[in-house]
Order: structure tokens, then sequence, then C-alpha cells
């Protein structure tokens, strides 16, 4: 579609809607270890510090625990893996080895888990290299029986064999490797580990870890995860919605409102892999994890990746990915890379944009709150048709019954209602006009919307995004008969540009991590109440462009 046309169909965009909170989702609770760390291997001491005592980064865990009751038996999940994973082993053993662990660096996961967070419950995911040799013997088994010599499997959650396999090919194994030869090579390695690994428990490993399954590695899925049922304790696929590999990616998506949207809305294709994945291993009582991701793969894109374009992307994709099935996300981060979460000096912690995202996602999801229904549409116009009949491009009205086809004319409402011809001839935009109307590559909900009800404080959370645009945009959100709001009151996620960058201003609730460099929150927390319409009984929320709030509302 030409730009000219898009900018027009931008101009046109609904600028009011109306929020209306559902029923309960036929979901469980939202974990509320849900969204935890993934480190590099070596990174492990720079987050954690060399010996295990970076305050900083405990706390930065700590924020993410938003919860007002005790966390049981929940733990919260740290996770060493990535690419580091295949080229790292215990105590050497191999040029090949870019990176050794040690047992000081075990010693230092101890004192993290056992002192320095000990309030978080800290369990790893321990990545073992599968890479470098078909053999265990080289360099995995070693590396899991130092686990037990540093009496550490009571803060294992689990061990993840390899990282990526579904990429080996050309790589760390031929061109010609198969899933065949990965499925062989993968239970031997299990079968090992198991038997002279000293591990904890039977349900040890954390399976697959494959970057973007497609062909045999996506349709066996189900079939892999039989074959080593006994021993996995959950099975993880990565994603990343952007790509910074080679560094070709366009870095100007944030001057191109269109181009931009892809980013902010995850991927049907992404959401129904999972959502289909975690059918498939939730039969077999097998978690489903995101053990790896991030806004872009390869370090992440500069200018977007560290900007508070990485907040809103974070606060829309993790709802999304929730609901799909998943139990967790380990966000991946690398010091001074774009996506970090954190830029650690020493034991300082720069906290990024992104963390802010992760933060809002935490404090929405507290107290192992539960999925809503909730739908946005506007107060005029129908962009997606949902009030009409949809054919192609086309809206008929609904009294149509058909839309299109040979003797449109003839049904109710006649040529102009019915009859893909003369819509199209009329050029009505369904972006502010209801059926009959053209629906425009490009027409889409500005705003997105994600609720929760918080059965332990008694009250229901609405999360406002407000993704693309220039436009200020107004929600009336709407709690539902069945759940009447007495009052509601809201904090904004914001800053002053999608652009903004750590020391520039993101916000949450007034408070930021500019200044600060122990992992809290500095400045004066700010909620402010919202106004209901007396006829309604639905609250007024103005929205500014880019931005997010989350409404709160008492029962």
């Amino acid at each position: 579609m030409p730009a000219s046309v898009l900018l027009v169909l931008a101009a046109a965009a609904a600028t009011e809607f109306t929020v209306t909170v559902g029923p309960e989702m036929a979901l469980p609770p939202v974990p509320r270890n849900f969204v935890g760390f993934s480190l590099e291997v070596w990174g492990a001491p720079v987050y954690m510090g060399p010996t295990g005592e970076n305050a900083a980064f405990a706390q930065l865990l700590r924020n993410l625990r938003q919860t007002s009751v005790d966390i049981g038996s929940e733990f919260t999940s740290v996770r060493f893996g990535g690419g580091s994973t295949d080229t790292s082993c215990f105590e050497g053993g191999s040029a090949k080895c870019t990176y050794n662990v040690t047992m000081a660096d075990m010693r230092a996961y101890a004192t993290f888990a056992n002192t320095t967070a000990k309030d978080l419950n800290i369990k790893y995911v321990v990545g073992v290299n599968f890479g470098l040799s078909t053999d265990p013997q080289d360099f995995a088994l070693k590396h899991v029986q130092a686990l037990a010599a540093a009496n550490l499997w009571d803060h294992i959650a689990s061990v993840e064999i390899g990282n990526e396999p579904d990429l080996y090919a050309g790589s760390m194994r031929p061109s010609s490797f198969t899933y065949a030869e990965f499925v062989q090579q993968y239970t031997d390695f299990i079968s090992v580990l198991t038997a002279q690994g000293n591990v904890g428990r039977k349900n040890f490993v954390q399976g697959a870890a494959f970057c973007c399954p497609k062909g045999e590695w996506s349709a066996n899925v189900p079939a892999l995860a039989a074959a080593v049922n006994e021993s996995l304790a959950s099975y993880s696929v990565h994603n990343w919605p952007l790509s910074f590999c080679g560094g070709d990616e366009k870095q100007s998506v944030l001057g191109d409102d269109v181009a931009w949207k892809p980013f902010f809305v995850p991927s049907p294709g992404t959401t129904s892999s999972y959502q289909q994945y975690a059918e498939q291993l939730s039969a077999m009582n097998i978690p489903l994890q995101q053990g790896e991701g991030n806004s872009a793969s390869c370090g992440g894109i500069p200018g977007v990746s560290d900007s508070f374009a990485s907040t809103l992307w974070a606060l829309d994709y993790l709802p999304y990915l929730s609901k799909a099935g998943a139990v967790g996300m380990s966000m991946h981060t690398v010091n001074n890379k774009s996506y970090a979460i954190a830029v650690m000096d020493g034991e300082k912690a720069l906290v990024q944009p992104l963390y802010y995202g992760m933060l809002g996602f935490a404090t929405l999801t507290a107290n192992g709150a539960k999925w809503l229904a909730a739908t946005v549409r506007p107060v005029v116009g129908d962009p997606r048709c949902a009030e009409g009949i949809l054919a192609g491009g086309v809206c008929c009205a609904k009294g149509c019954g058909t839309c299109g086809g040979a003797g449109c004319e003839q049904r109710p409402g006649g040529a102009a209602a019915c009859c893909a011809p003369q819509i199209e001839e009329a050029n009505a935009t369904c972006a502010v006009n209801q059926a009959p109307c053209v629906v425009a590559q490009g027409d889409d909900f500005p705003l997105d919307v994600h609720a929760v009800v918080d059965e332990v404080k008694n009250e229901v959370r609405v999360l406002v995004v407000s993704k693309y645009g220039s436009e200020n945009r107004t929600a009336n959100l709407c709690p539902g008969s069945s759940r009447p709001a007495a009052a509601a009151s809201a904090v904004r996620i914001e800053a002053p540009s999608l652009r903004s960058k750590f020391g520039e201003g993101v916000t949450i609730g007034g408070l930021s991590f500019d200044g600060s460099t122990d992992g809290v929150l500095r400045g004066t927390p700010h909620a402010f109440p919202l106004a209901a319409n007396a006829t309604t009984h639905c609250f007024k929320l103005d929205m500014p462009p880019m931005s997010a709030a989350i409404v709160t509302f008492t029962m």
C-alpha cells in the first residue's frame, strides 16, 4: 500500500475506545515467578558478582516478585545459557572452550542463592556443552558432576543440554546433521548424565532449548517430549521478534509508524505455536518455558532494544506469551549489549528501559493473578469488521447474510450494503465507519489491553498499552456488571519519547531507576484517580501516544 494512503488512514484513525472487562479465561493463575533472567554462562559473575555478592542484581530479581503473600515453593529463576553454552566447559579440557566454569563460579552460585538472595528461593537453569562433542563424557558430564560436588542441587531448577541445537547444522555439526541424529545424541546425553552425573532428581532436564523449530523440529515436539518425559522438568523454545544478526535490521524502524506495528503486535504464528506446544506438553504434565528471548537477537538493535520502545514491547508481549500457555520466560541479557536488561558496572546496576516492561508485567500479574477476557473497540468505526460480514477487504452489513457474490443487490440493504464493488467504490474506511465499509491493510487498534483479577487483594487490574501513532487517545474502561468497581486509579509507564534510554526519564508510577545503582526505584510514587461515568459506570483514562498505564479497580 502506498505510504500516502497509509498516512490518510492514520489521520482518520479512531481516538476514543471502550474497554470491556469480561469473565475469567480458562487459564491457570500467572506464576509469580513468570519472568526471570537469562545470562550467558560467562555473564554469571558479571551480574551476580565474582563471589556471588552483588546485592543490586538480587534487588532487580526481588522487584519482580510482586506478591502480598509468602512465595512458598515458587522459585526465582536465573538461567546460565545462550550461545556460550556450547563454547563453555567445566575447568577446561579443550582449546575450543572460550570460557572455563570453575569451582569458584560454583561457590559464587551458592553464595548468591544462600546468602545474597536467600529470600528469593533462587534456582538455576544450567546449560552444559552439547555442541563441541557428541560424547557426553568430554564436557557435559564433568559440568553436571560439579553441581553435585558444589552441593548445588537444592538450587538447580534444571539442566539444559546445549543451546539451539536446531541451528547446529553447518556449525556445531556437519551441514548434513538431521533431526534423527539429534534425537539419538540427545537421548544418549540424558542417559549418561542420569546414570553418572550424580543428579539430584530424576526429572532434571529443561528439554530442547530450540531456537526456532521448523519442519521435523517443530512437528516432533510431542514425540521428543514423550521419549525423554521421565527426565524432563520443563521444555523450552526461544523466540525473538526482530533480529540484528549481521547488523542488517533497519534501525529506522522507530521512524516508520507502520513498520513499527509488527514489533508491538506479537506474531499470530508465534502465539499459536506456543499455544500448540503448551497444549501438547500439558497432556504429559510438562510445563513450557520460553527459555530465552528479548526484543531482537544478536545483541539487540541499537536505538530500539535499549529504548522505551522495548518497555512497551515487553508489556504487550509477556501477557500474550502467558495466555498462550507458557509458564515463564527468561529474558536474555548481555552486559553492554543493546538488549541488556541492566548494565552492570561492578556492583552497580544501570537499569535499562526493558526492565520497566518486565516490572510492569510483574505488577500487573502480582499475587498469582488470573487472566480476564478484555475487549477494546472504537466508539466509532469497526476496523476489524466485528459487527459486519467480512469478505476479503470488504465489510458488508450483518443483515446481508452473505457478503458479495451473485444476487447481492437483492439482499436486505441492497447493493450499497451487500455488494463488494459498490462498497469499494464508496471507499468508507472501517477505521471510522460501521459496515458497509472497507477494511484497509494497516487498520488496527492502537490500544492493546490485558486484564487480571487478583483474588488476594480483591481487585481487578487492566494494562492499557498505546502502541503506535501520534494521537492522544481516550479509553473508557468498563469493569463489567459481574465485578462492579467502587473506585479506580491508574499509574503510568511513560517516557519523553519512544527513543528514550537510560537516564532519559523513563518512569513507572512516577518512579525511575535514573540516578539509582542499587536496583531500587527513586522518586515519589504517583497514582491518580479515574472518574466514573454515572450512566455507564465506566472510568475515563486519557492515554498519551506511545505510553502505557496500569489501572486498578477496587471492588
